[in-house]
């Protein structure tokens, strides 16, 4: 019965270590690269309201802020911002940190038919910041592709 055991612990031994290998030599494939994929927008892209421009649909996002009139906030953002961060989040943060004032800066063309515009807006305690507005023309509508925040002077 001894020699039996024996036989069998030692089968179990050499399955065991079969299998360690067989892990071991898997894992010595590399893996496929990891990619970074942008955030797939929410819904349809955000357009410039009819008879308005850039400046104008910045302008009233900002209002809409300034006002706590987060919602409309929300839905002015480009579709890609709103990918980013959930509803809920947008809203409970502007509202923790709302804006004093802000300032529309001079409209850079970034090509025939995409310009850039940034804006200067104070959050009170959390100090002055600067947000990056990219729109693009398509057909006879204005896009906000995308902005992007940060602290002035970063």
């Amino acid at each position: 019965m001894r020699k039996y055991l024996l036989v069998f612990a030692v089968l179990v031994l050499a399955l065991a270590i079969a299998g360690c290998k067989k892990e071991q030599a898997q894992t010595g494939v590399n893996p496929p690269p990891i990619t970074q994929t942008k955030p797939q927008p929410v819904g349809p892209p955000t357009f410039v309201a009819a008879g308005k421009t850039p400046e104008d649909h910045i302008n009233d996002y900002f209002n809409a802020y300034k006002e706590q009139r987060l919602e409309d906030a929300f839905e002015m953002q480009p579709a890609e911002n709103k990918a980013k961060q959930p509803k809920t989040d947008f809203l409970a943060l502007r509202k923790s940190m709302p804006i004093t004032e802000f300032k529309v800066g001079e409209t850079k063309k970034l090509g025939a038919n995409k310009v850039q515009i940034a804006v200067e807006y104070s959050i009170g305690q959390y100090g002055t910041w600067i947000s990056t507005w990219e729109f693009e023309k398509k057909g006879d509508k204005w896009e906000a592709l995308i902005y992007k925040a940060s602290p002035k002077g970063q």
